[in-house]
């Protein structure tokens, strides 16, 4: 009886730090590029820089959005809840795409491939917070893989097939 007790009591101190590492994991991945989109903002603000305004502006958009995902992960362990649920919603997943590339772009020797479809606009149902993080997962993920010193290159490909849209990551 003793060791079930022990075992149990084991088994949910694991499962515990599973999810706090899910849950760092989850709250680590923007923030740096977060920081480099704030330094960079700042530089821009400070040299000068033409079309200020339309830069801040799509920073702040891209920067709220982002910190709103945060704010949802860390109310949810707060108060011991699963992650957050599923809320499908009509999104374009090219503007999503371009939000979470703008989070990235002034990682130092890091250059983007994208190739997708010539549309304007490809609507999926889908959970917002959600598709953020998996692509900010994705990219953050590929981030860290470069080997020190080495210039990196990440490479999003999208194929629409009928009905379906596939996004690869690499």
């Amino acid at each position: 009886e003793e060791s079930t007790h022990k075992l149990a009591n084991s088994e949910r101190e694991y499962a515990w730090r599973e999810m706090a590492k899910q849950i760092a994991h989850e709250i680590k991945n923007p923030l740096t590029p977060m920081k480099l989109n704030v330094q960079q903002l700042y530089k821009s603000w400070k040299d000068k820089a033409p079309g200020f305004d339309k830069l801040l502006e799509r920073f702040t958009k891209n920067q709220i959005e982002y910190i709103e995902n945060l704010s949802s992960i860390a109310s949810a362990f707060s108060s011991f809840a699963k992650m957050p649920g599923a809320k499908p919603v009509e999104v374009d997943l090219l503007e999503q795409l371009t939000t979470t590339l703008e989070l990235f772009k002034n990682t130092d020797k890091l250059t983007f491939r994208v190739n997708w479809p010539h549309e304007t606009r490809i609507m999926v149902f889908v959970d917002k917070e959600h598709l953020n993080g998996v692509l900010s997962n994705l990219i953050k993920n590929g981030i860290q893989s470069v080997p020190s010193g080495r210039e990196g290159v990440i490479k999003i490909n999208l194929v629409v097939k009928g009905d379906k849209v596939i996004v690869s990551v690499s």
